[in-house]
């Protein structure tokens, strides 16, 4: 059996846009449940407390080992599509893949090397990123702030932590 990592998420849809931040991948759930408790009053995180959510997934697992295929070619997004309203909507990509963390570069490199040949990922053999992080690290520590410049994005307020 492989080991397990705990994401800690928050998600919300402001009418417009998903926005969606990984706040940190956790050795424990209770390491996770730590980070969001700490998390929960702050700055924007208090105005959606509802939206924090723990998702477990595997270390060193590789996903779609039969590859993918778009389901409706080049149709255009739903324009009045919001998430969580029940109504099931394909774009002309795919469901994104399960975060996948991997305990060294080379079992990265070999989980690449299982799909690389597979349908949809042959397609694009330049679309495989490898990504070094930290575990038990949280973002976004002191909340974040709702920057509207044209675009909406949520902004850090200061630095991460790392949890002993």
């Amino acid at each position: 059996m492989n080991p397990v990592t705990h994401d800690l998420w928050h998600l919300r849809y402001d009418g417009r846009e998903d926005h969606d931040k990984l706040l940190g991948v956790y050795s424990t759930k209770e390491k996770a449940e730590q980070a969001l408790a700490v998390l929960r009053d702050k700055p924007g995180f208090g105005d959606y407390p509802g939206g924090f959510e723990i998702l477990e997934g595997p270390i060193d697992q590789t996903y779609w080992l039969e590859g993918f295929m778009s389901l409706w070619g080049d149709e255009e997004p739903d324009p009045n599509y919001a998430p969580g309203s029940g109504k099931r909507v394909f774009f002309p990509s795919v469901d994104p893949m399960p975060q996948t963390y991997y305990t060294s570069r080379g079992n990265a490199e070999k989980g690449i090397e299982l799909v690389r040949d597979q349908p949809g990922f042959r397609e694009h053999p330049d679309g495989f990123v490898i990504t070094q992080g930290a575990i038990d690290r949280t973002d976004m520590i002191n909340g974040f702030v709702t920057i509207r410049d044209g675009r909406e994005h949520d902004e850090p307020i200061g630095d991460a932590v790392s949890l002993s």
